[in-house]
């Protein structure tokens, strides 16, 4: 039953089941929890590394998907757009968050698209791009 009520979490979007799965993973882990089955040991932190692991490489291509739209965007206008919502072309979310990419126009002139995971902000896990103007 345990390992059913983990797995139903595995065919969900990411910003739903990496946050289930990692409570899951620390109820286990609590005396007299899941972790006393051996399987459970070996499989369950692998688990949510694994989505973890799928949902960034899908978060790369959905930013890049959005990087190539404010590049048309300023190759159609002359200037980035101030926010996406400017763009004319759909774009997807972030598929960490189901929001939005984070998008701000940066002082020099360029732009900044940053996704940053909200169960584990460590820097090596935040994906930005900065964007500048063609000259």
């Amino acid at each position: 039953a345990s390992m059913d009520r983990t797995f139903r979490y595995m065919n969900l979007p990411p910003s739903v089941s990496l946050p289930a799965l990692r409570k899951a993973e620390r109820e286990f882990r609590q005396p007299g929890g899941f972790m006393t089955n051996i399987l459970a040991r070996v499989l369950l932190p692998s688990l949510s590394r694994a989505l973890y692991l799928t949902a960034n490489a899908n978060r790369t291509l959905d930013a890049l998907q959005v990087v190539e739209a404010v590049r048309g965007y300023e190759a159609a206008h002359g200037a980035l757009p101030a926010s996406l919502g400017a763009l004319e072309l759909p774009i997807p979310n972030d598929p960490m968050t189901a929001k939005a990419f984070d998008y701000s126009v940066t002082p020099g002139g360029g732009a900044r698209l940053e996704s940053v995971p909200p169960e584990d902000p460590s820097a090596r896990d935040t994906l930005i791009y900065e964007l500048t103007v063609g000259k």
